[in-house]
């Protein structure tokens, strides 16, 4: 049975479900927070530890990444998405750019014909198994990589948003310092936690609506990518939250009414920025620099709630 076709009351019942097996999941995470990384992460939602990787344990993954823009050449100026492959001990590189230009450029591990030089070095780190594996609750198996780049546009790549209702941790390793007009991701601390109405109103319409499709009843008229191209109701509407902003700063943010501490992800190279992207995060135009991170991620989850999303086994159980 697609969950898609369920009618909203039902919903509304899975919906309820899943919020009280999340405070299920919330006291055992407390209970097994044995570090200051762990406390900080269940307390904000997002925590950074300096210096986990040295220069010389990122160095081919940053060499790699220079290699990509030695090979896009000129070519170095819009956001898209990075296609690479290897003839002849020779790297190819080509970008499908993105329009409107949002500065914005990825290239995953998923995507790549070889492996990423030097993920896994990241993959296979002791520290960040453990920490993946306490949030899931599960093996913590490092297998999906992101490298970025933020150049500098008119246009901010990504508003404000949640990517998902469920936990899902991700960590950002800085590939090269990250300062204020580096392009620094904001989080909202606390905004993890379903706590209060605009929190549940925007996960609830999430969960309703899916990943997969435009929100189209919320107001989108910013200097932001999903301004212009719209997406789904993750990303907060421009009456909510100002995803453009020309100026950053580490004040406090407001979304949905709602005053929020705001976390500036800045940092050196080999510090790694831990958060859990169903908390509320945005992304930044660059002013004159260049952002250089790769994101980690795993699709292991065995927690409670993590269990339950699986429609087949929350549709037994209200059955």
């Amino acid at each position: 049975m697609n969950f898609m076709n369920f009618d909203s009351s039902t919903k509304e019942i899975f919906f309820d479900y899943y919020m009280k097996v999340e405070e299920i999941r919330k006291k055992q995470l407390l209970e097994s927070a044995d570090s200051q990384t762990k406390k900080e992460l269940y307390e904000n939602g997002i925590s950074i530890v300096e210096g986990v990787f040295s220069k010389e344990a990122l160095c081919n993954l940053m060499n790699f990444q220079n290699s990509i823009e030695v090979g896009l050449q000129n070519n170095f100026n819009c956001g898209g998405y990075i296609n690479c492959s290897i003839a002849n001990n020779e790297l190819y590189v080509n970008l499908q750019e993105v329009h409107p230009n949002h500065g914005q450029i990825r290239i995953q591990t998923k995507s790549l014909p070889f492996e990423m030089p030097g993920f896994r070095k990241l993959s296979s780190d002791p520290f960040l198994k453990e920490i993946f594996s306490w949030w899931h609750q599960d093996t913590g198996d490092i297998t999906r990589g992101t490298m970025e780049w933020i150049i500098p546009t008119e246009i901010n790549h990504n508003g404000w948003h949640k990517d998902v209702v469920r936990p899902q941790l991700k960590a950002f390793v800085l590939l090269g310092d990250v300062d204020i007009d580096t392009a620094p991701m904001f989080y909202a601390k606390k905004s993890h936690f379903v706590q209060n109405d605009f929190e549940k109103e925007v996960a609830y319409r999430l969960f309703k609506g899916g990943t997969n499709k435009a929100a189209d009843n919320l107001t989108r008229k910013g200097k932001h990518f999903v301004g212009i191209k719209g997406d789904h109701a993750g990303f907060l509407s421009d009456d909510e939250a100002k995803n453009d902003p020309d100026f950053l700063d580490y004040k406090p943010v407001i979304l949905g009414g709602q005053k929020y501490e705001k976390f500036v992800c800045t940092g050196n190279i080999g510090d790694v920025v831990f958060f859990d992207s169903c908390g509320f995060h945005s992304g930044n135009r660059s002013h004159g620099k260049i952002r250089r991170t790769i994101s980690l991620s795993s699709p292991n989850n065995k927690s409670n709630i993590g269990i339950a999303f699986d429609k087949h086994s929350a549709y037994n159980v209200l059955n």
